[in-house]
């Protein structure tokens, strides 16, 4: 069926439809049932235009021809025949010539035109039509002028129109080849599409040489399209070269049953490329023989030598200029195309870690021989002496990537170790070593540090106990620094929303809930952990043989009282830098302290500059107790509450520990966090009911009559209780 027909069916359905359901719309008058209408057109509009096919208009009644050859134009101006069919209502023009390609045509129909009944246009009729365009190239690959092109590299070319039909597989053959090269390719075609063509270069572009393509000037598109001249472009290969080889120029050590790689960037001429490959020992012609194993691309072969190469050795590898061909012909190998390479020397003990000498070594580490060339694992062990013997036998591990002996025994800290190496030790290729290797180093002292020997971040302790102690260990520490904090319930609970399992990390006391700051010197042997009780609920002091009777504490405003000489501020007691000189009337908080020195008590201030120092309380000058600071103000600080046995009383408290060492070292305090009780209580909740069980920490007996209190998130008062008996 025609298009024409299946409009006026379509038209015929959609006015039979409206009878019962469409609105009433005013009708045009000019018009009319009778009046002359255009109803199709082939080309359709704005459809291309074959340039010499007729252009034919469907009426909706049969045509006058002899109105149709004057009322018919086609512009621009152009030759041609009109002529008409009653069988489908139709008026055609067919052009004389053919028409100008890709040119905007319009063909007009004036209202002379009569129906073969009298019936005429009620206005004049324009169709506008585009001739056929050209066969266009849209893009190309290699782009035209494109130089160090890959030898491999497929060639592409884009129409713009289809060129060829869909077809199956088998009948692809018959397609056509749109390219021709200069100079000619090997290869096989393909079209991925009806406008897209692939050409695969087999075994590939020649090296190195400039390609011009054109597209067949005589290749024409399906619906008839051709070109205006044919579409030309160039390209250029990248020259034959070697990308990559192993062992690369300039290698050492390389084992002595190494084959040579080497990877070009194209594939390559066996044969001449083969003939082309030369090694030999440096200074020397002799070739080595062996066998080449090529890539599957072609692009690349493995060489292997038909004996080990010699110890300690260098080879020269590579190919004479001008030898090795491209396997798509043009240039020869260029580029870098010789090298040298050395092989693993004689065995040897090329290194060690720790360096003969060397200190402070690390006293948790290891220590590593580095070999010269690969060795044999089972001719090392027995030759290494450890002096002085370790406590256990040390653990041995041969690393094959760097040929690296590490010999693992637990070190002493402080501590000479000489490393004896006895003659014997053999390559994997049967070569020994035939001297002795000594050498020595020092272990560094351990690390200082310091820990509380507490069951956690957080510990309960008993308000009925004799006294509140606990243990603490050091090592290689000089004094120990304590802060004591009372801490409120409302601040601890809000500490446990931010860190349950260690809140002492989440407070941050203000300096009114300070009840304590002292120090402790400790002495321990070098290296040794020593353990230390601290007890608390009692007001921690100073035993200094010597000194004077001291009038401060830490929190008090103190003032300088001697004169005329000054009093000596220091960075450390009792020798330490004088950072400051102070006189008479100075003041200056106490900060820290006291510390035993040089028979006196000396005190942590803060200068009016906010550095922090170190005084002397008082001296002793010719059997006379001699001030050079004295109270000025009593801190305000409350004193630890405690009961009569020494014991602290029940509440929260926070204890943080510095040491200067660990300080230095940039180790963060040790927090403790203090829970003082004397009840134990077992909590057990369901959905709508929380069961308290209290108990007396020192007896186990049950707590009766006693007020409990639950809180929630965010210490949130939930409900109150009393215990029964």
């Amino acid at each position: 069926m025609s298009i024409r027909r299946v409009i006026l069916l379509a038209a015929a359905l959609i006015a039979l439809l409206g009878l019962s359901s469409a609105p009433m719309v005013a009708q045009d008058t000019s018009v009319t049932s009778t009046s002359l209408r255009v109803v199709d057109s082939n080309p359709l509009p704005g459809q291309e235009l074959n340039l010499q096919a007729p252009i034919t208009l469907y009426f909706n009644t049969p045509i006058d021809c002899g109105s149709a050859a004057s009322a018919v134009t086609l512009t621009p101006t152009v030759a041609g025949a009109v002529s008409c069919s009653d069988s489908d209502s139709s008026v055609s023009f067919t052009p004389s010539q053919p028409l100008e390609r890709a040119t905007v045509y319009t063909l007009a129909l004036a209202t002379t035109l009569r129906g073969a009944d009298g019936s005429a246009l009620a206005e004049s009729f324009k169709l506008t039509l585009n001739s056929l365009g050209d066969l266009i190239v849209s893009d190309v690959l290699p782009k035209s002028g494109s130089m160090e092109v890959a030898a491999d590299s497929t060639v592409t070319v884009i129409f713009n129109r289809p060129i060829v039909p869909l077809v199956a597989a088998e009948d692809a053959g018959s397609l056509p080849n749109p390219l021709l090269f200069r100079p000619q390719v090997a290869g096989r075609g393909e079209w991925v599409n009806t406008s897209i063509y692939m050409f695969h270069p087999d075994p590939g572009l020649a090296g190195g040489t400039d390609y011009a393509v054109a597209v067949d000037p005589a290749l024409a598109a399906l619906d008839g399209a051709t070109q205006r001249e044919s579409y030309k472009w160039t390209f250029k290969t990248a020259l034959p070269a070697i990308v990559e080889m192993v062992p690369q120029a300039m290698s050492e050590a390389v084992t002595l049953d190494q084959t040579v790689q080497v990877r070009f960037n194209q594939q390559m001429d066996r044969p001449s490329t083969e003939a082309a490959f030369f090694m030999h020992l440096s200074g020397q012609t002799g070739l080595i023989p062996g066998a080449f194993e090529w890539a599957e691309d072609g692009m690349g072969f493995r060489f292997t030598p038909s004996t080990l190469l010699q110890i300690d050795s260098v080879y020269e590898v590579g190919f004479p200029d001008g030898a090795a061909q491209s396997a798509g012909g043009g240039s020869t190998l260029q580029g870098i195309n010789k090298w040298q390479f050395a092989t693993v020397p004689y065995p040897s003990i090329v290194g060690t870690d720790p360096t003969d000498g060397s200190g402070g070594v690390y006293p948790w580490g290891s220590v590593t021989l580095y070999f010269a060339s690969p060795m044999d694992i089972d001719t090392l062990k027995d030759k290494v002496t450890i002096d002085p013997k370790p406590w256990r036998d040390a653990d041995y591990y041969y690393g094959d990537w760097d040929n690296s002996y590490n010999i693992n025994f637990p070190m002493e800290p402080s501590t000479t170790y000489t490393i004896s190496v006895a003659p014997g030790m053999a390559d994997v290729y049967g070569n020994t070593i035939t001297s002795a290797r000594t050498f020595s180093f020092a272990t560094a002292p351990y690390d200082p540090d310091f820990s509380l020997n507490v069951p956690g971040p957080m510990g309960f302790y008993n308000a009925r106990a004799e006294s509140t102690r606990l243990f603490l260990t050091h090592r290689n520490i000089s004094q120990l620094n304590f802060s004591l904090y009372r801490v409120s319930l409302p601040t601890f609970a809000a500490a446990m929303q931010t860190s349950s399992y260690d809140p002492g990390s989440a407070l941050t006391p203000p300096p009114s809930d300070l009840l304590s700051q002292w120090q402790m010197p400790v002495e321990a042997p070098l290296n040794a952990q020593k353990y230390e009780l601290l007890t608390l609920g009692s007001s921690p002091s100073v035993e200094c043989p010597g000194a004077p009777p001291s009038h401060l504490k830490v929190g008090d405003m103190a003032i300088v009282v001697t004169e005329p000489d000054p009093v000596r501020a220091r960075s450390s007691p009792p020798d330490g830098e004088v950072i400051d000189q102070l006189y008479k009337g100075y003041q200056l908080p106490i900060v820290g302290g006291p510390v035993c020195a040089d028979g006196r008590l000396w005190w942590q201030v803060t200068l009016r500059d906010e550095r922090s120092a170190w005084v002397a309380e008082a001296i002793v000058e010719n059997g006379v107790d001699t001030y050079l600071i004295d109270l000025r103000m009593a801190g305000q600080t409350s004193a630890v509450d405690m009961s009569a046995n020494g014991a602290l009383t029940s509440g929260l408290y926070l204890l943080n520990v510095t040491a200067p060492e660990t300080d230095a070292r940039g180790y963060s305090q040790v927090s403790h966090v203090l829970v003082v009780g004397s009840a134990n209580l077992t909590m057990k909740y369901a959905v709508d009911s929380v069961l308290v069980w209290a108990t007396e920490a020192q007896t186990g007996l049950p707590i009766a009559n006693t007020p409990v209190k639950l809180y929630g998130q965010g210490f949130t008062p939930m409900g109150d209780a009393v215990t029964d008996a």
